[in-house]
Order: C-alpha cells, then structure tokens, then sequence
C-alpha cells in the first residue's frame, strides 16, 4: 500500500511538476470547482483514518471555543484564558472519537490523525494540549508501572493538567547534566525534591506559570548518597490554583509566539513526594526492602531507555509541522488560483499560469508529500519495534527536517500570497510566528541532525553502508516517463546519500 501512494504521488508530482506551462485558468474558475479542487488536495494530504478525521473535524466545527476569534486584540491573560478553554474542550473532542492516552502506546497514527483534523487559527491550544496529555500522560503511561494506572483516567478526563519539567534554566540538550535532586528518605520513605541553584530551576516549561496542576520532574535520583541518574518524578504543583508548599514558580511573560502557553519557571525547596511518585519502569525502590533496583545498570543507559520510551513526541512534532505547511500551502495554492496580475490586452492571466509563481509552490507540494511518506515509515518503524536505535535516529532526522522545512514554506506561502498572507486572518502569519520555536523544541534541530550523521557515519565504519560507486548510465535519459519514474528517483536520492557520504566520511572516518 506504501508503495502504490508512492507511485501515485509520483505520479501527481510528474503532472505538477512537468516543464511546461501548466493552464489553470479554465479548471478553477468558478466556487464548485475550487471546492472540489481544496477536497481532492485535502484527500492526497491527509488519506488514512478518513471517517476519523471528518468526525473529528466535524466536531470541532461545532465546538463553539473554537471559532475565529481575532488574538491580536486580545491582552495576554485574555489568550491565556481562551486557550486553557479551548485545551479543555480540545480534550472533550478526543473523548468523543475514542481517542485515549494509550492510543500514545497502541495506535499512534490515530494520534497523528487527530492531531491534523484541528483547522484553528491559533497554535498555542494544539501545544498546550500536548504538554499535557503528549508529555506529561505519555511519561505516566510509558515510564510508570501499575501503580500508577490510578492516573491515566484523571488525565484522560482533564481532571489531572500537568506540564513536563526536564529543561532547566542552565542545561537544556545536555540532559544527563540536570542539576535537580531527589534524596531517598528511607526513613519516611519519600523522595526530597529539591533546586540547589538558580540554574537548576525547571525553565520555559509549558503550562507551569498558571495551569498545570503536576509536573513529571526529572531529577538526579541519590540512593544512600549513592547517584543513581536521571529519573521522574510525579510532583504536585497546585491545589485548587494556590501554589503547594515549597513549590515556587515564575511566568516567563509574552513570547515571541505561542501566547496561549503559560510558559514559567519551577523551583523546589525540599519538597516531599511518596515513593510511589517515582515513574520507576526503568529504576525504582522496592517497597519491601526498601532498597533501589534496576534491569539496567548503566545510569546513562537507564536514562537513555526512559527518552527512548517518549520518542514518540518528536514524531508528533513531525506531523504537526506537515499540517501547518499544508495549510499555508494550500491557502497559497488558492490564492494564486483567484488572484490575476498582467496579461495581453484585458485578460490578465491567473498568478498560478506563470511558471514562476509555479516554481515557488510546487516544490513545496513535492516536500509535505515526501515528509507524509516518511512519517507513515517511521510509523511501521515504531509498530514493529525492533531496532529502537533506528527508531531514535529517524525521529530526530524527521524531526529536524520537518520543522525546518515547516519554516520555509510557510516563509514561501507568506510571500506568494503578498500583503494577503501578512494578515492575521488568512493563518499563514500566525502560523509563521507560532511555530518558530518548533526548531528548538524537543530538541535543537543543529544537535538532532548531528546525531544523524554520526549513525550513518558509523554504518560507514561498520560496513552496513557500503559507499560503492553510482552507476550514472542512465543520466542522460530526459525522456518524460524516465524523469517520472519511481524507481528513478529512488536511485537518484540512494546516489545523493553515497555522494555526500563519500565527501563526509573522508573527514570523519
């Protein structure tokens, strides 16, 4: 099935893509046409889980939070508000359609799904959502054990908001660095949560200054003054919206996009938690012995284990970043389909009749449809589950590539439809400012790449990769249905990976 959406993609790029003039003058001239022509682009975008989506989508549209509203006029607490309602609701929606915090385990794609049937013209609800049912419930369900099942209904019913505290305001790629503590009191038997600096405050985490209830903390964990590494923790922030005892929190104010998220800071004085508020899969304290276990020894492997549980976010990150490119391209494609400059006499011709204007969006079009194929392979990658490494390296790569990409387009999109894409109410502005800091969620986009080119330079080295020479016999071949072909393009980015890997690893290896 893979393989037959390639080729059809192929296919429709060919058409698109082809070097001579396309005409669109005569095939979008009216409403009806047009409405067919956003509903055939919508079906090549976004194929599986159609009756989910339209559902969904459905939904949404009836959701009365979720009308237009225009942000710019609103204060920032006010947008605060909006989005805490509108994240509330977003939950209710997932409710409706049968979509769970498990399905984060047990069906991703529906995720996925989900995720891009959201059509508002604001992204900070999107985001406050995921922080926390996509981080904060993800780490409950994918870190915890049985013990802590009591809390996957809480939070798929919103009735448990929490936020994720891994960054701290002095280390932020450079994880195993976390300066957070938790002592084990065997004593009490509890966990002493504690910010011994001011760079070891949790920063710029999303939902801390106001809404988020708990927080999954990840903290140097010491047994018997002995360090055990990276592990989280279960900590409440907030009862009834008054701040819990020796928790302190900062808001880190307007951004540059994303006003919806209430951004803050969180410092610990001590605070006590039970045993049990340890996430402990992968490391835990029996609650007999009352002494410290783990199926895996390494400090640094243990912690590994646990970011590889939740790797499935920058998947996510993927697909919300395909989404918004294909709604600023698609807006892009329809205004270049109504609007008309220049022309011979009267008749000035459609802005998508020129090959320029063509030459801007459709490569545009080509890259969102490779990223789909790329995101459904990373998702059979995920569902086998063999070879977690792999899994690990394609979402970072998937997930650089995706955010950046995002950025151009939507730059392109914003450019293409002229002072109409710098209004506020045609999305692609908002869109353009919202997500800017995609490139540096979950990870900087610079680091996650590097860790790309380092797995592939150590297939070099291994072998696995074999850097043979290309056969290029057939480059000169420009007929039509040879530049069309699939297999073509396959050796030709097969031959683009051995190029620059050749050039690499004579640096590297």
């Amino acid at each position: 099935e893979s393989m037959e959406n390639q080729h059809r993609a192929i296919t429709v790029l060919g058409h698109l893509c082809k070097t001579n003039l396309m005409v669109f003058s005569d095939s979008c001239s009216s409403s009806t046409e047009m409405n067919e022509f956003s509903r055939k682009f919508n079906d090549l975008m976004f194929p599986d889980y159609k009756e989910f989506r339209e559902e969904t989508t459905r939904l949404f549209q009836q959701t009365p939070s979720f009308h237009p509203r225009t942000h710019r006029e609103m204060s920032l607490q006010g947008l605060r508000n909006l989005t805490a309602q509108r994240a509330a609701d977003y939950q209710v929606v997932a409710s409706k359609v049968g979509l769970r915090l498990r399905d984060f385990k047990e069906d991703i794609g529906k995720v996925a799904a989900f995720t891009e049937s959201v059509r508002i013209p604001e992204v900070s609800v999107g985001t406050q959502h995921g922080v926390s049912i996509g981080l904060f419930g993800q780490a409950v369900v994918l870190l915890g054990t049985d013990i802590h099942e009591k809390y996957i209904d809480l939070i798929d019913n919103w009735e448990m908001i929490g936020c994720f505290a891994l960054t701290e305001l002095g280390h932020g790629s450079n994880v195993r660095k976390m300066e957070t503590t938790a002592n084990y009191d065997r004593e009490a038997d509890q966990f002493i949560i504690n910010s011994p600096t001011v760079t070891s405050q949790k920063y710029y985490i999303g939902g801390a200054a106001i809404q988020a209830e708990y927080a999954v903390v990840f903290a140097q964990l010491y047994v018997d003054n002995e360090w055990k590494g990276l592990h989280p923790f279960i900590v409440k922030l907030r009862e009834n919206g008054n701040l819990c005892k020796n928790v302190h929190t900062n808001d880190c104010g307007a951004k540059m996009g994303l006003n919806g998220v209430d951004n803050g800071s969180i410092a610990f004085n001590h605070v006590r938690i039970p045993r049990e508020n340890l996430l402990n899969k992968y490391g835990g304290i029996d609650a007999k012995t009352k002494q410290y276990s783990s199926p895996i020894s390494s400090p640094d492997a243990r912690f590994a284990s646990q970011i590889a549980a939740l790797v499935s976010q920058r998947y996510m990150l993927s697909v919300a970043s395909r989404s918004f490119s294909t709604i600023a391209l698609a807006t892009a494609i329809k205004y270049g389909l109504h609007r008309r400059q220049f022309g011979v006499g009267d008749q000035e011709k459609l802005l998508m009749d020129y090959p320029l204007h063509q030459r801007r969006l459709l490569p545009s079009l080509g890259k969102i449809i490779a990223m789909q194929f790329a995101n459904r392979e990373w998702i059979n990658m995920f569902n086998s589950g063999e070879n977690k490494k792999l899994i690990h390296i394609y979402a970072a790569g998937l997930k650089a590539y995706s955010t950046w990409t995002m950025l151009e387009i939507t730059q392109i999109c914003r450019e293409a439809c002229g002072g109409q894409g710098f209004m506020e109410e045609n999305l692609i502005g908002a869109l353009r400012r919202d997500v800017d800091v995609y490139v540096t969620f979950d990870g900087d986009n610079h680091l996650l790449f590097q860790q790309v080119g380092k797995h592939l330079l150590d297939c070099v080295r291994k072998g696995t990769i074999q850097l043979n020479p290309i056969d290029y016999g057939s480059s000169n071949n420009t007929a039509s249905n040879h530049l069309r072909n699939y297999d073509f393009y396959s050796e030709a980015l097969e031959a683009n990976k051995i190029g620059l890997l050749q050039v690499v690893s004579c640096y590297f290896t």
